[in-house]
């Protein structure tokens, strides 16, 4: 019997507000692209996706009304199957300004199933455990119960994600730069509930260097999540890339033999995580280990 997967991504690009303090990250688009990753993703795996909320960049934004009763519609229209619906988001703390708050957190509704709790726990705890071991300034923030309207309303299975804090300047370089690696945390925790072998894709099959898009100059622009060293006496790290306002800007200087981890690479400069801060460093002074 096949599983079924709802998927709702949270907003549209019409939403006041929900964007990082700078300006840079609009929840929307994340969330959006997020379910589009894991919609392809888990159709190579298998499951049968359905969208309740498709084009959310286009007219007004759907009703959590209309979500639910998509959602519910579709389900009762499949003969009520295996099936697990996930509201998509990405968090933020404070009154508009960059906070200190980071990490992942998923709610169940007051009146949730042992289905649905179940599958809260499995996918937070594995985007929690992937990310960490890139960033080990995010955090567990745990399973949490909240009476949000969609994941009350709906009939089955039901949890919402909140990936990390678009108002934290290292939340917003993880959501704008790690976006295949949450993709697959989350497809991983997915299987695991229901009890589905989970497959990467052959560019994260193994975290070596086999894996990585280039390790040999030039590097390819993508996205590495892979450890590197300093191999320039020092190094320093800028607030931007080359060509940006922020770049004649050092946010701090990485002595040789340093150990770091690097991100996304676009024109052989990497983003990295400097102090609780995103930061770009020229390709030309490290080397993977």
């Amino acid at each position: 019997m096949a599983n079924y997967i709802i998927l709702d991504a949270g907003h549209a690009k019409v939403t006041a507000g929900k964007r990082s303090p700078d300006g840079k990250l609009r929840e929307w688009e994340f969330n959006n692209d997020m379910q589009n990753r894991l919609k392809k993703r888990l159709e190579q795996l298998g499951f049968i996706v359905y969208l309740v909320n498709p084009e959310p960049d286009k007219g007004s934004e759907v009703s959590l009304g209309n979500r639910c009763t998509r959602a519910n519609n579709y389900w009762v229209s499949k003969g009520k199957p295996n099936c697990l619906y996930i509201s998509l988001h990405a968090n933020a703390a404070g009154t508009g300004g960059w906070s200190s708050a980071r990490g992942v957190e998923t709610y169940t509704a007051s009146n949730a199933s042992t289905k649905s709790k179940n599958a809260a726990k499995c996918i937070n705890t594995s985007i929690f455990e992937e990310v960490y071991k890139v960033d080990k300034g995010f955090k567990n923030r745990g399973c949490k119960t909240n009476s949000f309207y969609v994941i009350k309303h709906t009939n089955m299975p039901s949890i919402l994600i909140e990936y990390e804090f678009y108002s934290n300047q290292a939340g917003v370089a993880l959501l704008t730069n790690n976006r295949e690696l949450l993709c697959e945390a989350t497809l991983k925790g997915i299987c695991k509930h229901f009890n589905v072998t989970y497959k990467p894709t052959a560019s994260v099959a193994q975290p070596t260097n086999s894996s990585i898009p280039s390790v040999t100059r030039p590097f390819k622009n993508g996205t590495y999540n892979v450890k590197a060293k300093v191999t320039a006496g020092m190094l320093n790290v800028r607030a931007g890339r080359p060509g940006t306002a922020e770049y004649n800007t050092i946010i701090g200087k990485l002595s040789k033999n340093t150990i770091i981890t690097v991100g996304y690479c676009l024109n052989e400069w990497f983003g990295i995580i400097y102090n609780g801060k995103q930061g770009f460093i020229s390709g030309d002074y490290i080397e993977f280990i």
